[in-house]
């Protein structure tokens, strides 16, 4: 049989030791950096545009998997605010390598295509660039061009061009 005595003084100990349990059970990560507001725009072919993905990269090492990333996706407006360690938090300081992704569709079973033809993409093909300094920083607006149509493919043998979009 159990003793409510000890029964009773072994909840009262795991109750004083819960709180220095989950203590220790955070993440042990580097320490955050410092971040500062920073908020730009995305216009292509003069037009903002919405949904492309935003990332910094620091210019002097942008292949570093320990260097942060801020990072946002604009709204409808071609409006963005970078974020770090969660979305709109800021930017550290730093000069930034910057690339963007405008996705043709949704995520799903087939990655998408960039609208931007990969111009962009990565930190060692892209011509923008960025500065972060400490306190709010409004970035001028990335004007980029969409590339020319790729040529279409001609219709599916024994098809006509004009059946290949459904219509009749």
């Amino acid at each position: 049989m159990v003793n409510p005595r000890r029964a009773r003084a072994g909840l009262l100990l795991a109750a004083a030791l819960l709180p220095a349990a989950l203590a220790g059970c955070g993440e042990a990560g580097p320490p955050r950096v410092a971040l500062h507001p920073a908020s730009g725009r995305v216009l292509v072919d003069g037009a903002p545009a919405a949904k492309v993905n935003v990332r910094f990269r620091p210019a002097a090492d942008p292949d570093s998997l320990d260097a942060p990333v801020p990072f946002a996706t604009t709204d409808d407006g071609g409006n963005f605010e970078l974020g770090t360690y969660d979305a709109g938090d800021g930017a550290p300081v730093g000069r930034y390598k910057v690339t963007l992704f405008w996705p043709d569709r949704p995520p799903g079973p087939r990655h998408p295509d960039d609208l931007l033809g990969g111009a962009y993409a990565t930190a060692r093909r892209t011509p923008l660039e960025a500065t972060i300094a400490e306190g709010r920083n409004t970035i001028p607006a990335f004007e980029v061009a969409k590339p020319a149509a790729r040529p279409s493919r001609p219709p599916a043998k024994g098809r006509r061009a004009d059946e290949v979009d459904g219509l009749d």
